[in-house]
């Protein structure tokens, strides 16, 4: 669907294209490289290669990045400060999201004893998968769930964001 429509932007001949996650961002590289393309909120853009560096993006990638790695660990801690004794937390995250994905690796790549507690991954890629996904957070006792804000996830009926 989004490969789809960044096509068809394409084919406008923009003078820049407003990518708003990681997907629209690889939909729209995938048809231009020359077209501005201005990132906002994306997760991990230097990770998934739509950019050199922070400083110098080195392609036609520019924009602001949530920096959800650094935004996770807050996240993670503030949750153990207001429910302590918490030691399993959910992360409720889109794999086929580039940034989703990689801030779910670099957590579990994060030993349980650095972050204070374990992490249980429970993904979601289509809104029909929310009840699986539910299902998991009751199967596990998952007391505690940090949610990525993709656009899967934030337009599932079951979500509040």
């Amino acid at each position: 669907m989004l490969a789809a429509g960044a096509a068809e932007l394409v084919a406008l001949s923009p003078d820049a294209i407003v990518a708003a996650n990681s997907q629209a961002i690889e939909a729209a590289l995938a048809q231009t490289s020359s077209i501005p393309i201005v990132m906002v909120g994306a997760s991990h853009p230097v990770e998934a290669g739509f950019i050199k560096s922070l400083a110098s993006p080195g392609s036609n990638v520019t924009g602001v990045t949530n920096q959800l790695n650094d935004v996770d660990f807050k996240a993670l801690g503030l949750l153990r400060e207001a429910k302590p004794g918490i030691d399993r937390v959910g992360v409720l995250y889109t794999p086929s999201n580039a940034g989703s994905a990689l801030a779910v690796k670099q957590l579990l790549a994060t030993p349980p004893s650095a972050l204070g507690l374990s992490i249980i991954p429970v993904p979601i890629d289509r809104p029909a998968e929310i009840e699986t996904a539910f299902a998991l957070i009751d199967r596990e006792g998952l007391r505690g769930l940090q949610v990525h804000p993709t656009p899967v996830i934030s337009t599932s009926a079951r979500i509040a964001a």
